[in-house]
């Protein structure tokens, strides 16, 4: 791809000197989300991604990688096979086409990722498709190239905040309704129900049991003392609120916070509060941890109006994330 650069399959074993490539990208991009190693030895041993083939790494003289890229698809699409594109340029070797060309190279095996998938499965053979990138608004040198090799924007995410030190964090519940501490035994009937809360959800595809555990649940900044599940009069899950704590993030913000990583209501028990009361719940729980504020993101098209809600709650947007698109058909 370049003369200058050896090319080649990533390992697990490049997990450290990637991180290092990944944490200085993050400085001089002024990335608003850190990754820590845990996250990175996590994204490479996800069962659904082979390395020897969805991944590229571009090593210098002295074997330090300067650029990488990865390509994934999470398997159990139902409405659309999503295939996304990751990747980075060390600041130092911009500027010299590496990122278009790995832009290509992901593409290229976007594509033949996709004409995999659909082989496999008769019902992803089915459905549209999409190679996905993303890009803070503020980002404009990847802006510029997404749309020079033919991806457009095509949604839009808010990321929100709200203060809670010394604000009040109550909200009533529906009559029957009761607000729960998270369990493990919890897990499996809460994915269902979120599986069923975000069917309608623009990009969105359901978790099946290892994406949940291993993407999420089990992860190094969820946090389980601080996340909330409604019930309702049958005793069944009705809503919850999944809350994290990106410890990694803090330094560069200024702050602490708990963050919302999934929020849901199940549609026959929306407009009533539940959303409101979680979220309140939520803010409690994190002014008693000690934090000065909450956050979440947000699809600015959801079509649960859910932005309006956290609006309407005190949050207030901080900056805003862009989906690329490319439609391989």
């Amino acid at each position: 791809m370049t003369d200058s650069l050896t090319w080649r399959a990533l390992t697990v074993a490049d997990a450290p000197a990637l991180l290092s490539l990944l944490k200085r990208v993050e400085v001089y991009d002024a990335d608003q989300e850190r990754i820590t190693d845990d996250e990175l030895r996590r994204s490479l041993a996800m069962p659904w991604i082979d390395l020897t083939r969805d991944s590229l790494v571009g090593l210098d003289r002295d074997g330090n990688p300067v650029a990488g890229g990865l390509v994934t698809s999470r398997p159990g699409a139902k409405t659309r096979v999503r295939i996304q594109l990751m990747g980075c340029v060390a600041p130092e070797y911009r500027n010299r086409g590496l990122g278009r060309r790995l832009l290509e190279w992901q593409l290229d095996r976007g594509r033949g990722k996709l004409a995999e998938i659909r082989a496999g499965s008769p019902h992803a053979a089915s459905l549209p498709a999409a190679l996905s990138c993303y890009a803070m608004a503020a980002q404009t040198d990847k802006a510029q190239l997404y749309r020079h090799a033919g991806l457009t924007p095509v949604r839009y995410f808010a990321s929100m905040r709200r203060r809670v030190r010394d604000e009040p964090c109550s909200s009533a519940l529906p009559a029957g309704v009761t607000l729960e501490p998270w369990t493990d035994g919890l897990s499996e009937e809460v994915r269902t129900v979120h599986n069923e809360v975000f069917a309608d959800h623009w990009g969105s595809q359901p978790h099946d049991r290892a994406s949940w555990r291993k993407g999420f649940i089990d992860g190094e900044a969820f946090r389980p003392e601080l996340s909330v599940v409604a019930v309702g009069p049958d005793g069944t899950v009705i809503g919850y609120a999944l809350n994290s704590e990106y410890v990694q993030d803090w330094e560069e913000q200024g702050y602490s916070e708990g963050y919302t990583d999934l929020l849901g209501v199940v549609a026959q028990w929306r407009g009533k509060g539940v959303a409101s009361a979680l979220l309140a719940e939520t803010a409690r729980l994190c002014v008693r941890r000690g934090h000065p504020y909450v956050a979440l993101d947000v699809d600015t098209a959801s079509p649960t109006g859910a932005d309006r809600l956290y609006a309407s709650m005190g949050y207030a947007p901080t900056h805003t994330s862009v989906c690329f698109e490319l439609d391989p058909d």
